[in-house]
């Protein structure tokens, strides 16, 4: 029997000449990548600016793709406010631009995006890849679990 990948690329969202894709992975859970990027954990993730150059990873000011608070992920500068709004809507992800607005979790932001309804078909769509994923991470049940979608 052929091997599963431990990650499922569920789609892309091109915008402003970068592409943000959304994987399914059996040791993260749910992540946003783009081809410079690393992991970022999309219930675990916020659009910030600060003002401040101290925060780990952080490698200027403005705007940043970053996940568990002050990790930065990806540089938004590039991005315009417009821009920035649709990746926010699209994905869930909350923007921010105080410390104390970091939130630890996003589920209520994801689970109204168009992302968690391009999930949700794509579970549908590959019941047994989707079952295959499930049984190897609690990251991806408890994901199932919030979608509403049956663990298969």
């Amino acid at each position: 029997m052929a091997r599963i990948p431990d990650n499922r690329k569920i789609y892309t969202f091109p915008l402003n000449k970068q592409k943000f894709t959304l994987f399914l992975d059996s040791y993260w859970g749910l992540i946003l990548r783009t081809e410079t990027s690393i992991n970022a954990e999309i219930l675990h993730s916020q659009i910030w600016h600060t003002d401040e150059n101290k925060h780990l990873g952080l490698t200027a000011t403005g705007w940043h793709l970053t996940r568990w608070g002050n990790e930065a992920v990806e540089e938004l500068n590039g991005l315009t406010d417009n821009e920035r709004l649709l990746l926010s809507t699209e994905f869930g992800l909350p923007i921010c631009t105080h410390y104390l607005e970091l939130p630890y979790r996003n589920n209520d932001s994801f689970l109204t995006s168009p992302s968690a309804n391009k999930l949700r078909d794509w579970i549908k769509m590959h019941p047994i890849i989707s079952k295959r994923l499930s049984s190897r991470s609690e990251k991806i049940l408890y994901i199932f679990k919030i979608l509403g979608v049956p663990a298969i």
